[in-house]
């Protein structure tokens, strides 16, 4: 998004050797119109509010007062007015400029208005300086502001006899030099936000620890749900102009991570039951689930903050996963509201709704109360039989615990979770993998999931898997170690995420 920045020909002109010799320009003044990008969508027009110049300098009958604008066709200039006057007294002259005529810079891409001094009246004591004059509002095409966020206008002066636009190679005489020689016409910003807490406090997000220790993945180790949280703020009350929304949306987002979501009436084909897993708050709605993606609902006018929960129920029985959650707002809007004081005209014809797009988020986590490591590949050759021997290709698989735990009474069961490569996920149990534990020191895996993932005809063809391994025992004293060879000699490590417990790449 770029920000549109002025400055006039002449002025530069006034810059020799690095030194300026004046800067005429006139103080100018007005409140800006602050619009948002969704309002601007709608609209064909709206008017600005009333430019004010005041003089800082003495003027003479036949002095000029010039408007500069961006632009050829941003700003329609015919509602300025067509003559500004003062009256004399407090020892201010009496000052009357009248509009002479409009034009356009292509050089400089500017549009210009001039206006004369055509009549000063008090006594030869009074001054110009300090004389405001309001020369009303201009009208702005609003489509022509698209990649602005922002829009001013400037004011030079000139002598009667410089006239203007300035003669190339000529240097005006210097009339009413001040710094203040521009100001905001229009300001244009975003005018939906996250509420400030959905930026800063966690406990809106996704915030659950998984149980795998005593109800393997079916529960969170406390609580028996996760109510997350989403809030997006209109702002409405700092806009002159602004977009009237109909519907909040928010997609919440994980790898897998809504895949313990069932259907609670699988035997009517024409609906997705899940109700009782996850719901929102009232005239709110779950609109979509999938395995990776939740998207919530509001039909809402509102023009403030608007606050949705939404309630995540394990159902007791589904795999609950671990992993990163993300989390998006989208604000549709079908039509605009202004302030009385800013007339507007709208586009002709049907309009598209506008959808302002917030930023990605990243919003929380599930966790779990033990090790878990990802290896993202894994082949696997084809198999006849359970006794097959090898079959080419050849796992290496190892869990190292290198904890000092005395596991006399009880030792960690392994968990293994294996993804297809069509995507279905099969998990295995402890009892599953023949009572697979890892007690202390290194446990082999490899030959117990072959046989386990054989059983579940997972071998009947060749394929290649990811696989997911977990121990409920602290993280720092877990590392998995895998590879892979084929024929027997080829070996090929495969890269997990598990820490490192020893300084190789495990046993060989």
């Amino acid at each position: 998004m770029k920000k549109l920045t002025l400055l006039s020909a002449a002025m530069a002109a006034l810059f020799v050797n690095g030194t300026a010799t004046a800067l005429p320009a006139t103080r100018i003044s007005t409140d800006d119109v602050r619009v948002s990008y969704a309002f601007l969508s709608f609209v064909e027009t709206f008017d600005t509010r009333d430019i004010t110049v005041t003089l800082r300098d003495e003027y003479a009958v036949g002095d000029f007062v010039i408007l500069l604008f961006p632009g050829e066709t941003i700003v329609d200039t015919s509602p300025l007015a067509p003559s500004a006057l003062s009256t004399a007294g407090g020892g201010l002259k009496g000052v009357t400029l009248d509009y002479v005529t409009a034009g356009y810079d292509a050089e400089n891409e500017q549009t210009w208005v001039k206006y004369r001094v055509t009549e000063l009246t008090g006594s030869g004591s009074d001054t110009t300086v300090g004389v405001s004059l309001n020369l009303g509002n201009v009208t702005i095409n609003a489509p022509e502001l698209e990649g602005l966020d922002s829009l001013s206008v400037e004011t030079i002066s000139r002598t009667g006899y410089d006239n203007y636009p300035d003669t190339e190679g000529d240097t005006p005489d210097p009339l009413d030099v001040a710094d203040e020689n521009s100001v905001s016409l229009v300001s244009i910003a975003i005018q939906y936000q996250y509420y400030s807490p959905m930026l800063n406090d966690s406990t809106w997000g996704f915030d659950r620890t998984v149980d795998v220790i005593n109800d393997y993945r079916i529960a969170f180790t406390s609580g028996s749900n996760d109510v997350v949280i989403w809030d997006i703020d209109g702002k409405s009350g700092g806009f002159d102009g602004w977009a009237a929304p109909y519907e909040r949306r928010v997609t919440y987002s994980g790898a897998n991570m809504f895949s313990w979501i069932v259907d609670e009436s699988p035997n009517d084909p024409n609906s997705f039951d899940f109700s009782s897993q996850a719901s929102a708050t009232a005239g709110c709605e779950i609109e979509f689930v999938s395995v990776s993606e939740l998207v919530s609902v509001c039909e809402t006018t509102a023009l403030s903050h608007y606050r949705s929960d939404l309630t995540l129920t394990p159902n007791g029985t589904a795999i609950i996963p671990s992993g990163t959650f993300k989390a998006q707002g989208r604000i549709l809007t079908n039509g605009v509201s202004s302030s009385t004081s800013i007339p507007y005209t709208l586009r002709s014809g049907d309009q598209p709704d506008y959808i302002v797009e917030l930023a990605e988020l990243d919003y929380g986590e599930w966790d779990i109360n033990g090790s878990e490591t990802h290896i993202p590949y894994m082949p696997y050759s084809a198999q006849a039989s359970v006794d097959a021997g090898s079959t080419g290709i050849d796992q290496i698989l190892y869990v190292t615990n290198k904890s000092q735990k005395d596991y006399s009474d009880f030792e960690p069961p392994i968990y293994i979770d294996v993804i297809t490569e069509s995507g279905e996920r099969e998990h295995f149990s402890s009892d599953d993998l023949g009572g697979l534990t890892a007690g202390k020191g290194i446990t082999k895996l490899a030959g117990a999931l072959r046989e386990a993932m054989f059983a579940r005809g997972l071998l009947d063809a060749s394929q290649k898997v990811s696989i997911t391994v977990t121990v409920p025992e602290n993280p720092a004293s877990i590392e998995v170690y895998s590879a892979y060879n084929v024929g027997g000699s080829d070996r090929g490590w495969v890269q997990n995420d598990s820490q490192r417990v020893y300084d190789g790449n495990g046993p060989s």
